[in-house]
């Protein structure tokens, strides 16, 4: 199996190729956080996919040069475990112990003693430890280099420290082993929507014809069931124009879509929000197709389906699909109208020539 066509099938990409088209969204910008990492906001409040999962997701579309990638930054993470959450503690350079502490050096000008600055003070003054001088002059009597870090166990001082980094989920590690992950804003050439527009499951060109219909159709479709949930649907269909308020739709429609086979998983879920709603017709539409065990539950749910690999066979197939859907309500319809056309003439006492 083609593993570009099969990820080009997945539901979020399909989601995501749709917010690039319908949104125009040319800037995907990172955000950072400690509870989630590097973050893509305007992803992620549409999907409501992982973190993780988005990214792949995006570094998959910029190896297929759907997308531009720009490093803007960068964060440390673990080597083990690529987590964010880091806490740095800080070790003698020397011996490695963890028991160092920061100050400001002094430094005793004629003797040449050097210690932390707490060292020194003696009330309000400053008086050299070692050679018990007061000192009064800073540049004649002592001078204050720089900041220091010194260690209570080998007594040694340095300007710097040692990092060593514990990772939120136990793990211990060296400073040179730290990860430096990159972040990266994705950009999007509106000049290249034709790679995305090739690969979108896009149902408006297959349900424009039938709204030219009289049909009122809405894509994607969100509907209040009768439970009080409320559902999201691919399309769902209204066979005639609505006068107010919306009632219960005539049909709803899901995608699905799966590396191999769509399972009864999703089949059974998508039953249960098309009853939710009281739809009397049902579309499913799963990619690249059904198991077996799915094939039996549709027919039994009488679940209209549409297999295909692409998204050019699925629009043909849910054409053709929406037209037989289309033809089986005229039909019930006219036998409807002879029903009630013959009880009509009962009433008069007359017939119906049935020829």
């Amino acid at each position: 199996m083609n593993d570009t066509a099969a990820f080009f099938r997945r539901n979020e990409v399909q989601k995501i190729l749709r917010l690039l088209i319908d949104k125009e969204l040319t800037t995907i910008t990172p955000s950072l956080s400690y509870e989630f990492g590097v973050c893509y906001e305007a992803i992620s409040r549409e999907i409501k996919r992982d973190d993780k999962e988005i990214a792949a997701i995006l570094e998959e579309l910029s190896k297929l040069k759907i997308l531009e990638q720009d490093v803007t930054g960068n964060i440390g993470v673990c080597p083990i475990c690529s987590s964010h959450k880091l806490m740095v503690e800080l070790r003698c350079p020397s011996c490695k112990s963890s028991k160092i502490v920061k100050g400001i050096m002094l430094e005793h000008i004629k003797c040449g003693y050097v210690d932390l600055e707490e060292k020194f003070k003696s009330g309000d003054r400053y008086v050299c430890p070692k050679c018990n001088k007061p000192l009064t002059t800073i540049g004649v009597d002592y001078r204050k280099p720089s900041v220091v870090y010194k260690c209570l166990d080998c007594n040694s001082l340095s300007p710097t420290a040692a990092k060593h980094h514990l990772c939120i989920k136990g793990h211990s590690f060296e400073e040179q082993n730290l990860i430096m992950k990159p972040v990266i804003t994705y950009k999007f050439d509106l000049e290249n929507r034709f790679l995305v527009e090739k690969e979108l499951l896009e149902f408006d060109t297959v349900l424009n014809n039938f709204r030219e219909e009289g049909w009122h159709i809405e894509s994607p479709a969100y509907i209040e069931g009768e439970s009080g949930v409320h559902h999201e649907f691919s399309f769902s269909i209204w066979f005639t124009q609505p006068t107010s308020a919306l009632g219960w739709p005539d049909l709803v429609a899901e995608h699905c879509a799966e590396e191999n086979e769509v399972s009864s998983t999703p089949l059974l879920a998508f039953q249960a929000k098309a009853m939710d709603v009281h739809s009397k017709e049902k579309i499913l539409v799963a990619m690249p197709g059904l198991d077996e065990n799915a094939k039996l539950l549709a027919r039994g749910f009488s679940i209209n389906t549409v297999e295909g690999s692409s998204a050019e066979e699925v629009k043909e197939k849910l054409k053709q699909t929406l037209l037989n859907i289309k033809q089986k309500r005229s039909k019930a319809v006219l036998e409807a109208e002879k029903a009630a056309l013959e009880e009509a003439l009962k009433e008069l006492g007359g017939t119906i020539d049935r020829t």
